[in-house]
């Protein structure tokens, strides 16, 4: 079988109906990850194109010889080879630096109105996991993580506090309108008294 055929099976069979929902980041990566289990064919396939792995086995001065750029030492691949080497690349895991990516602001807003609406995180990791691409377990983690930390409890606090405030003013409403209902039968009394003169 040709690397052109193995590389459109793979991607016809990561490529389902049930698929189409998750977004295109998450699907070229799990393209990748499957094309992945083909590099020895990948591999093979540039050999027979020019290229050799084994010139980084050689020392410094014939290694920068071969890499001179001269039309006799270019490679030529189809772009089925290209693409999928892309794909197999962009599904390498990657060095974590520092802090781990953010959630887009919207994402951040659906995490944070649905912890302090006290929506299960179960149910909330799968959704913004349907969302993002990210796995489910990372996300509930994420989510537990955001749960307990201190911006939370402070929002929390704040909207209490609106929520007690929001109360006193709906009372003192309330009593407001029940005072203007006994004063306005009267009122009416009077006015029509006086038409009636």
């Amino acid at each position: 079988m040709t690397v052109r055929k193995k590389v459109e099976n793979t991607a016809r069979k990561t490529t389902r109906k049930t698929d189409r929902k998750i977004p295109d980041n998450a699907r070229l990566l799990k393209i990748g990850k499957n094309l992945a289990g083909a590099a020895e064919h990948l591999a093979e396939a540039l050999e027979r194109a020019g290229a050799k792995a084994s010139t980084f086995l050689l020392p410094n001065d014939e290694r920068r010889e071969r890499w001179l750029p001269m039309g006799r030492h270019d490679v030529c691949v189809p772009f089925a080879l290209a693409d999928a080497i892309a794909a197999i690349l962009l599904a390498l895991p990657r060095k974590k630096r520092g802090r781990r990516n953010q959630w887009p602001s919207h994402i951040e807003g659906m995490a944070t109105r649905g912890l302090l609406n006290d929506k299960p995180i179960r149910a909330l990791a799968r959704e913004i996991s349907e969302v993002t691409g990210q796995p489910e377990p990372s996300t509930r983690r994420r989510l537990q993580e955001k749960n307990a930390g201190s911006e939370l409890k402070e929002l929390r606090a704040a909207l209490s506090k609106v929520k007690e405030r929001l109360g006193a003013l709906r009372e003192a409403r309330a009593t407001a309108m029940k005072g203007r209902v006994k004063e306005r039968p009267g009122a009416k009394e009077g006015s029509i008294r006086a038409g009636a003169k």
